[in-house]
């Protein structure tokens, strides 16, 4: 529902923006995520320049680091918290 109402569709890529930042992914429409909730797998941002590993870099994916907000910690233990962080989609 949520891909539908934005006008969004399976492999298009789309802008993720957090507080602290944006990445462009692309998209994967699922029945079986819940409304409102989008799942993104942690990569360390391996296409990037600096990027010495071979293997990681021929499999690169965004970081999702860069989107994670320091201001948000969990609250038993004080840490960071990669789950929950707000973020808007838009379309590239």
């Amino acid at each position: 529902e949520d891909a539908k109402d934005r006008d969004l569709s399976d492999e298009q890529w789309v802008k993720v923006t957090s507080r602290t930042g944006s990445l462009e992914v692309p998209i994967e429409v699922s029945e079986s995520m819940g409304q409102g909730i989008v799942s993104l797998p942690h990569g360390w941002g391996h296409h990037r320049s600096q990027a010495a590993l071979q293997i990681a870099s021929n499999h690169a994916g965004v970081s999702v680091n860069d989107i994670t907000d320091e201001m948000l910690l969990d609250d038993l233990t004080g840490t960071a918290n990669f789950n929950g962080i707000p973020v808007q989609i838009e379309p590239v």
